[in-house]
């Protein structure tokens, strides 16, 4: 509840009970700290958040940049007359053919000028970034605040740290979300999944090429972050997690179910995959007199999705629709269930296992929400009796 407004020069200031709102034309900083937004601290943060400062010119990093060009170069002239498709599923890659005599020589060439450049003590890179810039950061650090993204509409929110891990401990502290979990049961559930993965290398069921891909020697424990939904209200305000699963031991398995299922989904009339992609699936003749559009959103869709119903879905749709084999079909399910039932989350010196839903943030979460809403339209929405509904809407007044 805004419980004053004032005007500061051009900026608008909203005071509430525990925030302020700073606005200039189409940017709002959401102040939740005590910290005074003036005009230049306003500016740095109108650059938004694609703005990098760039650094200073550093002859070791510039010929490692360098180096990794040429070799992507190389790769492109060495694989040229070859027909190469990368499916994603497959670990990187270290080969390295020998250099070509003309990409030799041009990286000689550019080896030399940087050298040269970096001797003569000039800076290779514009300075993007000036002294009060670099101050504002500082301050920014040194007073421990956290600037964040909205989930939604444009701006930042300020808010302390503390607060901050405030609000994720509150989250991770829901028992029917998240439990915390031993080091120990971490340990167990990795052991199990590389056993599994082993015994279908030696039963045939999967390849040597995509064990080697799916199986993770050296697994992270996901973390986990938070992004304000401002829309959602400000006082209190709210949080969507989001989970980051890189180099985790289910990433990989979740990218191969994605990759497969994802070949299905593509092929759904009805599933649009923004906006613009439903705006240009209507024809004018949809358009008729007595047309009633409904829309249905569904509140937290990707933790609410219970883990015995999803799968049991999930498992309908690939064996009825998505013509895929018995076997094939079978693996898909085991690993999204290896996936749901294993996701660990590393937050602030304690772990965390997700008891319901798909964390958001993987790989597969939106292919495997957007299966499981496609088998409850298929239930209660397509091959649903409606014409009681219809009869009740039409006595609605326009």
């Amino acid at each position: 509840m805004v419980v004053e407004s004032e005007p500061i020069d051009d900026l608008v200031v909203e005071l509430g009970s525990s925030y302020s709102i700073i606005k200039r034309d189409n940017f709002t900083v959401y102040n939740y700290t005590e910290m005074d937004v003036k005009e230049d601290t306003f500016n740095l943060f109108t650059w938004g958040f694609q703005y990098v400062p760039l650094r200073p010119s550093n002859i070791a990093k510039d010929l490692v940049v360098s180096k990794l060009f040429i070799r992507s170069l190389n790769l492109a002239f060495y694989f040229k007359e070859q027909s190469y498709v990368n499916n994603g599923l497959s670990t990187a890659s270290t080969f390295n053919p020998p250099t070509h005599p003309s990409i030799k020589v041009f990286e000689e060439l550019v080896e030399n000028d940087l050298r040269n450049a970096h001797s003569q003590g000039t800076n290779l890179f514009p300075v993007n970034l000036d002294q009060q810039g670099v101050r504002l950061i500082n301050h920014l650090k040194n007073e421990s605040i956290r600037v964040m993204k909205p989930d939604k509409g444009g701006g930042v929110v300020l808010m302390y740290n503390s607060d901050y891990d405030s609000h994720l401990h509150d989250m991770l502290h829901d028992s029917d979300q998240y439990e915390i979990v031993s080091k120990n049961e971490v340990i167990l559930a990795f052991s199990k999944i590389n056993f599994m993965l082993t015994d279908h290398l030696l039963q045939g069921v999967i390849n040597e090429r995509l064990f080697n891909y799916l199986h993770v020697n050296k697994p992270k424990i996901q973390i986990i972050f938070g992004i304000p939904k401002i829309h959602k209200g400000l006082d209190p305000l709210r949080f969507r997690p989001i989970v980051s699963g890189a180099g985790s031991i289910t990433e990989p398995l979740g990218k191969f179910v994605d990759h497969i299922t994802k070949q299905f989904c593509s092929s759904l009339k009805h599933v649009c995959k923004d906006s613009w992609d439903f705006l240009k699936g209507i024809e004018s003749s949809f358009f008729q007199p007595g047309l009633l559009m409904v829309t249905i959103d569904i509140v937290d869709l990707f933790p609410s999705i219970p883990h015995s119903i999803g799968l049991e879905w999930f498992n309908e749709v690939l064996s009825l629709e998505a013509g895929l084999s018995n076997k094939v079909t079978g693996l898909l399910v085991e690993f999204m269930e290896i996936v749901l039932e294993n996701n660990f989350i590393y937050f602030n010196g304690e772990l965390y296992k997700q008891r319901r839903g798909v964390a958001m943030g993987a790989s597969f979460a939106t292919l495997y929400a957007n299966v499981v809403l496609h088998r409850w339209e298929q239930r209660f929405i397509f091959f649903y009796h409606l014409g009681p509904i219809f009869n009740t809407l039409q006595k609605v007044p326009r």
